[in-house]
C-alpha cells in the first residue's frame, strides 16, 4: 500500500507499508489505549472533512480528507 503525495508537500512523502503486519497503536495519555490493524481501521465508519493545508510562504491547499475518526 502506498500513501501518495497529493497535497504539494515538500520532501519524500510516499510511505510503503506492509498491510499484513501494520498496526496503529494509540497510547500515552488517552482514555482507552488501542491497537488496530489496517483491516480493523477500514471497517470503522469513515469521516470526510474539508481541510485547509498551509505551508507558510510556499502553498495553501483546500483538500478533502477522508479517514477514520
Amino acid at each position: 500500500m502506498i500513501l501518495s503525495n497529493r497535497f504539494g508537500t515538500m520532501g519524500p512523502t510516499d510511505v510503503l507499508i506492509d498491510a499484513k503486519t501494520f498496526t496503529l497503536k494509540v497510547t500515552g495519555k488517552v482514555g482507552r489505549p488501542l491497537s488496530l490493524s489496517i483491516e480493523e481501521i477500514l471497517k470503522r465508519p469513515p469521516l470526510t472533512e474539508a481541510v485547509l493545508l498551509i505551508c507558510p510562504g510556499f502553498f495553501a491547499y483546500n483538500g478533502q480528507w477522508q479517514g477514520s475518526p
